[in-house]
């Protein structure tokens, strides 16, 4: 979710962050042109945005839609940085901004 700020300035965040595992199901476009669906977690949430673990490999500034499956609410995200890669492990964190902010979108 970009935390990455230009030396010597202090970049604000609009809201918090918590750690979550929420179980979520993605839909979007790989970088490679195919359609999924991925059940996966997300693993911070924030009022604007999440911080989501995909096996599924996608594009910066590409759309994907999350579904909230224990709330059951679908909202579209922009993808806006891959934020991990474990070299050991078979997913990417990426970090997603809500394209319409919902305070209820989490259910936190």
């Amino acid at each position: 979710m970009g935390d990455a700020a230009k030396p010597g300035s202090k970049k604000q965040r609009r809201s918090s962050r918590r750690e979550l595992a929420l179980p979520i199901r993605v839909f979007g476009t790989t970088a490679k042109g195919r359609d999924f669906a991925e059940d996966c977690v997300c693993v911070k949430v924030s009022r604007y945005g999440a911080q989501i673990r995909l096996t599924h490999t996608v594009i910066n500034d590409e759309e994907v839609r999350i579904l909230n499956l224990r709330n059951k609410k679908e909202a579209g995200f922009r993808v806006v940085s891959q934020v991990s890669n474990p070299p050991d492990k078979p997913y990417a964190d990426w970090g997603v901004e809500a394209l319409e902010p919902d305070e209820d979108f989490w259910g936190v």
